[in-house]
């Protein structure tokens, strides 16, 4: 089953599909023809274990410029000139979901990830030094965590099921800013501001990050 999706925003016709205890696919031709990736994820994910051993060994994925990054249970794998090279956790904690800044200035991308017993986490330097980021934050079992498309120090967190918006990236945390059972965190890859959560069975929407919402009609 396929577990995530992401599109790379520079070469457009490559997407990245995640595929849960197995190693991620790759199509360079928009969902025409696949192909496996050799990222050593699945292996790794079987040696090392899980709080759950049922739980997908591919929880997160992301691509930018070719440049690709799958998130485990046991670290993020990130391709790097045809070789996968892994960042393991603060703490060996575990990853929940996992989002990708890359500043102008920088060839290495700013990494925020969502962790199962750690909160949020922050890497400047490809996954070799962590950082806690949580302050604001009411729980540290992270869903879900999104940076917006157009302000990159804007950063949303979804934990079991609240929403919270930092303006610092990450240094401080807002909200909950909606808190009704939410199970599900997206933002778009394009346009600043604009978030979508499920609320039990209705998706909601926003278009100013997260001040207000509205339903989305005929989905749910």
């Amino acid at each position: 089953a396929v577990v995530a999706l992401a599109g790379d925003r520079v070469v457009s016709t490559d997407i990245l599909a995640g595929t849960g205890v197995h190693a991620p696919y790759l199509s360079h031709d928009r969902c025409q023809h696949w192909e496996p990736l050799t990222a050593p994820v699945e292996t790794d994910y079987l040696e090392s274990g899980s709080p759950d051993v049922e739980e997908e060994a591919v929880v997160d994925i992301w691509a930018r410029d070719g440049k690709m990054a799958c998130g485990g249970w046991d670290g993020i794998w990130m391709e790097e000139e045809g070789e996968w090279k892994r960042a393991v956790l603060m703490g060996g904690d575990f990853i929940r979901g996992m989002a990708f800044s890359w500043p102008d200035t920088q060839k290495i991308p700013v990494m925020y990830v969502g962790t199962y017993t750690g909160g949020v986490v922050y890497s400047s330097d490809g996954g070799r030094n962590w950082e806690a980021k949580n302050w604001g934050l009411q729980e540290e079992n992270i869903q879900d965590i999104m940076v917006d498309a157009q302000d990159s120090s804007r950063i949303y967190a979804l934990d079991n099921h609240r929403l919270y918006r930092s303006e610092d990236g990450g240094i401080s945390w807002t909200g909950p800013i909606f808190e009704e059972s939410l199970s599900f965190l997206a933002a778009d890859p394009l346009i600043g501001g604009e978030v979508w959560v499920q609320r039990e069975d209705i998706l909601q929407h926003s278009l100013d990050g997260g001040k207000t919402w509205e339903p989305v009609e005929g989905v749910g």
